[in-house]
């Protein structure tokens, strides 16, 4: 399947993932998908049959799955460690998405954009697709022959019905453990990974009486892999003004709401982070970034005196900075790191007697950050994963340290799982 000066021969035969694991593939629907490779790029070319009209519902980038279409995908784990992977998909409309895995499927990251190319093509027979994933898209060791673990796979949209060319065994294993191997390429490199993303924005307020009152801000993100397995992103005040708002909730327990992460800078490449979710803590998250830059919470008769009232406050404090590395390391290790730093907060007060004003802080300059380790050990199927989490404030604020090891442990045949998870927790109460 590989072009090593040959010619390239078909990855076919497909059997069914979904529903009714394991049956053929029914004639009139045949697969046939070629791969290749050059100094730039991966090449995929895939023909699908279908004796029926083919639906071409076309939909925004990443909506694949709910569409009227049909979809194929590839999978691509270059450290081929039975966890995590790269996913790229194009519909028979043409829409394209892509997504980073860790683990299990329900921790797809659909914030995980990258560039890439597809174009399709309706036939007599069905469909056809040209795929061309250039190697800034793919993170792979440096080593001179590469070892992938790969999948392609298709949905017929008519019957609902996945294909995938090596046969995912539902009772025995996972989809990331699943994966035929890629063998002979070799001396490839990837092109240097840097990517700036600047934004400026002003507004201008005007009421009547008052003079317009300007407001301006600029900022900026970058992604540059620092080395073939490696990324780092920053965002230097950012900009978050386009993030959805949370619906109102009236929480009625004593433990804390937590909403959905809707910023993508925390969101890209979140599973590396969830090793220690579930297990413990409540079964809620280990490490829940929407605490960084989240609302402030105080006690206004801890900072009123006498006689005083509030006139406005912070609503949240200011998101300085971030930066993230993640990663997978030649022998086979994940590593994710994210530095946050937000700046401080205050409220201002006025004295109803003599209207002297005064600020009062309610939040100080706080440092986040959160570190996480995974390894395979073992056998393919077992892992084991260190997670810490940080919050050091400035001043008379507390401060946080949270640590926890997680075990998964399956024995050779997969028949019996052991999970445990050790924690420490430091300052409990703090914010």
């Amino acid at each position: 399947m590989i072009n090593n000066g040959k010619q390239l021969t078909a990855a076919s035969k497909f059997e069914r993932w979904m529903p009714n694991n394991g049956s053929s593939e029914k004639k009139g629907y045949e697969n046939f998908v070629y791969m290749g490779y050059d100094d730039d790029a991966i090449y995929i070319a895939g023909k699908f049959n279908n004796p029926n009209p083919i639906p071409v519902e076309f939909s925004q980038r990443d909506n694949i799955w709910e569409v009227n279409a049909e979809t194929f995908f590839v999978s691509i784990n270059t450290y081929d460690d039975n966890i995590n992977y790269q996913g790229f998909q194009v519909t028979s409309a043409g829409t394209l998405g892509d997504t980073y895995t860790s683990n299990e499927m329900s921790e797809e990251d659909w914030d995980f954009d990258t560039v890439f190319e597809s174009k399709v093509n309706i036939i007599d027979e069905g469909w056809t697709m040209e795929m061309k994933i250039p190697y800034s898209a793919l993170r792979f060791p440096s080593i001179k022959v590469q070892k992938w673990g790969i999948n392609f796979g298709r949905k017929i949209a008519e019957s609902g019905e996945v294909y995938t060319w090596n046969f995912v065994d539902q009772k025995n294993a996972k989809y990331p453990e699943s994966m035929g191997i890629s063998k002979g390429i070799q001396n490839i490199s990837p092109p240097l990974r840097l990517f700036f993303y600047p934004y400026a924005q002003s507004s201008v307020d005007f009421k009547n009486g008052n003079n317009p009152l300007a407001a301006y801000s600029a900022g900026m993100d970058v992604k540059y892999g620092i080395n073939n397995s490696f990324t780092l992103d920053a965002t230097l005040i950012p900009d978050f003004g386009q993030v959805t708002f949370d619906d109102k909730e009236l929480n009625l327990s004593p433990f804390e709401q937590e909403f959905d992460e809707n910023r993508a800078f925390f969101t890209e490449g979140a599973s590396l982070f969830k090793k220690a979710d579930g297990l413990g803590f409540r079964g809620g998250s280990f490490f829940y970034s929407r605490r960084i830059g989240d609302e402030i919470k105080f006690n206004e008769n801890d900072i009123l005196k006498e006689n005083e009232e509030i006139l406005n406050y912070d609503v949240k404090p200011e998101l300085l900075n971030s930066i993230k590395i993640t990663g997978t390391t030649n022998s086979g290790l994940s590593v994710g790191f994210i530095n946050s730093i937000t700046n401080n907060a205050y409220a201002r007060i006025i004295n109803k007697s003599t209207s002297e004003k005064r600020k009062e802080k309610i939040a100080s300059i706080t440092n986040y950050n959160v570190f996480s380790l995974s390894k395979q050990i073992i056998n393919d199927y077992s892992t084991l994963s260190f997670s810490n989490t940080n919050v050091n404030r400035a001043g008379k604020f507390k401060n946080s340290n949270n640590s926890a090891i997680v075990l998964d442990l399956f024995d050779n045949k997969r028949k019996y799982n052991i999970k445990g998870l050790v924690y420490k927790v430091i300052h409990p109460n703090s914010h």
